[in-house]
């Protein structure tokens, strides 16, 4: 079967019945390489900008970025290349004056080596995708703990319960690959919509604050199978 991204269920769950069964049916098929690449690289500056920032507490990465969109904008010959660095550039004007140290834990000791060639969870006999941005550990009282942050963009933003889902698989993701000789922090395991600076962490999802809506979107897309 093949894999799912977390942007494919989302897709998937605001779509119609015709829709929901190509998906269901796709799962079998063999997906084409290249369309999931131009997907995942649309928002790759803002992003890659971001990610910098946060784990070098650095916001020259953003600005430094900016800069080279302004360029690429100016010399784009395509439209969809021009539409494409001004979102990417809108973003990260946004992020001008916002502090990612409030992301942050205060004492964070290292960075950890992320598992992309594990990156495939199970989860109810499908394959879901998790690629977060950072695996990090800090200081926490006397212990050392473990907490991860995953930056995602679109166009008009993602819904709560939406930014729940990469939340979910997040954390699924950490208890795979860490919590064997690690503490994990659900406050810190959070995702970010850089498109609104919206955050759910997981533990807003461990409050009912936030819904788990993972494995019922997957039961959904069994049915249609």
């Amino acid at each position: 079967m093949n894999k799912l991204s977390i942007i494919d269920l989302i897709n998937f769950r605001n779509n119609s019945d015709y829709y929901k069964k190509k998906v269901a049916n796709s799962l079998r098929l063999e997906k084409k390489k290249e369309t999931e690449k131009r997907g995942h690289n649309y928002w790759a500056s803002c992003l890659s900008a971001l990610s910098n920032s946060f784990k070098f507490n650095d916001s020259n990465f953003i600005v430094d970025k900016k800069h080279e969109l302004k360029g690429k904008l100016e010399t784009a010959e395509n439209d969809k290349s021009k539409i494409m660095y001004k979102s990417n550039l809108d973003i990260l004007s946004g992020f001008e004056d916002y502090d990612l140290k409030e992301l942050r834990p205060l004492d964070v000791v290292d960075f950890l080596q992320k598992y992309h060639d594990n990156s495939i969870l199970n989860v109810s006999e499908f394959k879901i995708q998790a690629l977060p941005h950072h695996v990090f550990t800090f200081k926490s009282g006397e212990t050392e703990e473990v907490g991860s942050i995953w930056f995602v963009a679109k166009k008009k933003g993602f819904h709560k319960n939406e930014l729940g889902m990469f939340t979910d698989i997040l954390y699924r993701y950490l208890t795979t690959h860490f919590a064997t000789d690690h503490i994990l922090n659900s406050k810190y395991c959070m995702t970010i919509d850089v498109s609104n600076k919206s955050i759910v962490s997981y533990d807003q999802l461990e409050r009912g604050e936030i819904s788990f809506i993972l494995n019922s979107t997957l039961e959904d897309v069994r049915n249609f199978m």
